[in-house]
């Protein structure tokens, strides 16, 4: 099994997120493996799209006290990104008004994206 840092990132806007849906487009998938799944699927124009790491950029709109709590805006929409503190080699917090590209593992779809972030580059 390959490590998550390993994997390709795929670029998306925000606003595509909140129309993933977790686990592949099976039939045959359980729920229960759905729901255990870090494999998320997107529908775009079309095609589906298997995603498992992705890259959002935008600007920081809001941090938590601590800064392991940022949301994110890319014009499209807004995401959270939680655990930004367990991230290895991350110089600086983020603080409002930064800019910021980030490529995470999606941990919630739906009206504001979660994601848990691997890497943070200002």
């Amino acid at each position: 099994m390959s490590k998550v840092f390993d994997l390709p990132s795929r670029k998306v806007f925000i606003e595509d997120l909140k129309r993933c849906v977790r686990g592949v487009n099976s039939e045959e998938a359980e729920s229960a493996v759905r729901k255990k799944s870090k494999e998320w699927s997107l529908e775009i124009l079309g095609n589906s799209l298997t995603l498992r790491v992705v890259w959002i950029q935008g600007s920081v709109i809001e941090c938590s006290m601590d800064g392991d709590i940022v949301t994110i805006d890319d014009g499209t929409a807004r995401a959270k990104l939680m655990g930004c503190n367990k991230i290895p080699y991350l110089n600086t917090r983020l603080e409002k008004d930064d800019y910021a590209m980030v490529i995470g593992q999606i941990v919630a779809a739906g009206d504001c994206p979660v994601l848990r972030p691997i890497k943070i580059q200002t």
